[in-house]
């Protein structure tokens, strides 16, 4: 059972039972009491500050566009996050093993360290951030354009099949190779290594 295109008087009184909530675009400062019954939350478009009391059986959390500065105690359910457009500086420490997909770009993050193993898409352009270390294996999925990035370690995705990286602090050889589409992103890390732009493992390293 869901719930879309929530009033605001609709709100007290959330009934249990309920998986989906919309709650998108409704000028929220706080979030309303929350039943445990969910499983998917879309709060974006809001002017909240915090998240609190999520429910624990949660698995995808949309917050886009709020005023968030942290995300504390999620659900260590949660596979998906989309917490774009906020005023995050860190994630470090936060974030569920179990999250495959995280949308976090256009943040004041300066560093995603701990990374959960299983993550498949990472989507974390217009930050601030200096690396990307310790990849996931299966990850599918990088685009970390508009950093400060001088390096990125890709060593170990060898499913990786989208990658974006452009317009970040790597040498200028590399930026011209990264911004050639008509290359796939195999093509360009063969590029790079041939170049000696890159380290063997595929690691983008300055040299």
């Amino acid at each position: 059972m869901k719930i879309t295109n929530t009033n605001i008087e609709d709100l007290k009184n959330i009934p249990e039972g309920i998986t989906e909530l919309n709650i998108s675009s409704l000028e929220l400062k706080t979030l309303p009491k929350l039943p445990q019954s969910l499983t998917e939350l879309y709060c974006g478009n809001n002017q909240l500050t915090s998240l609190d009391n999520l429910p624990s059986g949660l698995i995808k959390l949309v917050c886009y566009m709020n005023k968030l500065t942290s995300l504390d105690n999620l659900p260590q359910g949660l596979t998906r996050l989309y917490c774009n457009n906020n005023e995050l500086t860190s994630l470090d420490n936060n974030l569920p093993q179990g999250l495959t997909n995280l949308d976090c770009y256009n943040n004041k993050l300066t560093s995603l360290d701990n990374l959960p193993s299983r993550l498949t898409e990472l989507v974390c352009y217009n930050n601030q951030l200096t690396s990307l270390d310790n990849l996931a294996q299966g990850l599918t999925t990088l685009v970390c354009y508009n950093n400060k990035l001088t390096s990125v370690d890709i060593a170990n995705c060898d499913k990786l099949k989208t990658l974006n990286c452009i317009n970040n602090n790597f040498p200028e050889e590399m930026q011209t190779i990264l911004k050639d589409y008509n290359l796939t992103t195999q093509e360009k890390i063969n590029k790079l290594i041939d170049r000696c732009l890159i380290s063997y493992d595929n690691s983008f390293v300055l040299k």
